[in-house]
């Protein structure tokens, strides 16, 4: 899946993060901190992880999740995409553009 990353940062994270999941500010999946974009590469605890803050990126689905284009796409607890209706869903990301291979393309 093509995606285009114009803003990276390297920020720091407090778990172990899975590549193409959404990671919050507070440097983990919390979801009462606010959403900072996706990783870009798996990272592991108290290091620096290369998180896409602006751009055309992947976003791994949840096991058995299904979206299709123009749904709003959910967080899980682990910062995966799930269905607008999921019961594992704890917040609301962004609109999936796409949907290819288990990742939801969205633009953030």
């Amino acid at each position: 899946m093509q995606h285009y990353s114009t803003l990276v940062i390297s920020h720091p994270v407090t778990t172990a993060v899975s590549q193409y999941s959404v990671v919050r500010v507070n440097g983990a999946y919390t979801a009462g901190s606010p959403i900072l974009g996706v990783a870009l590469y798996d990272a592991e605890a108290d290091t620096l992880a290369s998180v896409t803050v602006n751009g055309l990126v992947p976003v791994q689905l949840a096991d058995s999740e299904v979206v299709t284009p123009g749904d709003l796409l959910g967080l899980d607890a682990m910062g995966k995409g799930v269905a607008p209706a999921s019961g594992n869903k704890v917040s609301d990301f962004t609109t999936v553009v796409s949907v290819e291979n288990n990742h939801a393309l969205v633009i953030i």
